[in-house]
């Protein structure tokens, strides 16, 4: 009976911090996502949020958090898989670089993309940071925009050539 109690209390634990995905259709996707790109890896890292953020961003958080010493240990945990890739295609999003730096949370209740291999190519769907809208909202520091993310909850997937195919059609549909 015990275990049987255990096991329940694990399983609904579980759940209650699992990655919830919407499932939004691809129409949505191709509209309000920043940038598609097919991409190929060139190198994993994980590292802390505070390795993301500029020393000036740093100094921000230092003073905001101040009296509240625990939050500032979310930022030298390290929590962030930070992926950079060699850029073969663009689909949507004005690059105009070769190379870029992607980030996905490693944790699976924050949705991480965990599917990324080195050398391995992918179709790379990405959005601003949102982490820095959360410890930033009253700080105007416009550098999140450059800072791009992607989850398991967008399209992003290893390259298909079909996959591919239907991206740019349906980009092509919404212009």
């Amino acid at each position: 009976m015990r275990k049987i109690l255990f096991l329940l209390l694990v399983l609904s634990a579980s759940k209650s911090f699992a990655c919830t995905c919407r499932g939004y259709d691809l129409e949505r996707e191709l509209r309000f996502t920043t940038a598609i790109l097919h991409a190929r890896v060139l190198k994993i890292d994980f590292v802390s949020k505070g390795e993301i953020f500029t020393e000036q961003e740093l100094q921000y958080l230092e003073n905001k958090f101040e009296s509240q010493p625990k939050m500032l240990n979310v930022f030298q945990r390290k929590s962030v898989t930070k992926v950079e890739i060699e850029i073969i295609d663009s689909y949507k999003g004005d690059m105009d670089r070769t190379r870029l730096t992607i980030y996905t949370s490693m944790h699976g209740p924050s949705c991480g993309y965990f599917g990324f291999e080195v050398g391995k190519e992918f179709i790379v769907f990405l959005h601003p940071e949102r982490l820095s809208k959360r410890f930033f909202g009253d700080y105007n520091n416009g550098i999140n925009r450059n800072r791009l993310w992607t989850n398991r909850c967008t399209r992003t997937m290893i390259f298909d050539k079909t996959k591919a195919g239907e991206i740019i059609e349906g980009l092509k549909s919404l212009e």
